[in-house]
Parts: structure tokens; C-alpha cells; sequence
């Protein structure tokens, strides 16, 4: 049953968002990347996300990223435009 089902709770797991500078295109891209601050690694990684700004929005994205070694970080998306 559904009220049988623990989902553990993800302590110490961060997701930042940031513009950085790209050479290639010469102008800013949202990335995003996933934190791991634990003392264990993260196995079965996956993430949903949703981008907006007022009245523009990106689709729901879902990334898949594996493993996460502790006391690191993966790159997860990069976000071009909003439509």
C-alpha cells in the first residue's frame, strides 16, 4: 500500500543554480548542479526540474545522473532560454 512505502528523507543534498559565462556562444547559461555534502556517496540520482520567470517557462526536464561521490558535485543541465 502507498502509506507502507518510507521515502528517506535526503539530508545534506543541495541543488544551485548559477549563470555562468559561456565562451562558445559569448553570453550567460543557467547551469544547475546537484551537492553532495554527505560522508557517503548518492546512488540512483535523479532529478526533476521546472524553469520560469514570469509568464516564460521551460518544460518539466528529468535528469538521471547516476552516482554522486560524497563531498562533491555534478554538473546537471544546461539552461539556454526560457519560451
Amino acid at each position: 500500500m502507498k502509506k507502507d512505502i518510507e521515502i528517506p528523507v535526503a539530508k545534506d543534498v543541495h541543488v544551485a543554480i548559477i549563470r555562468e559565462w559561456n565562451e562558445e556562444f559569448l553570453g550567460k547559461d543557467w547551469n544547475a548542479y546537484i551537492i553532495n555534502d554527505r560522508a557517503t556517496p548518492i546512488e540512483m540520482t535523479m532529478v526533476v526540474s521546472k524553469g520560469y520567470d514570469g509568464d516564460r517557462k521551460t518544460s518539466t526536464m528529468r535528469h538521471g545522473i547516476g552516482i554522486v561521490d560524497s563531498k562533491s558535485f555534478q554538473k546537471m543541465k544546461l539552461y539556454k532560454k526560457m519560451y
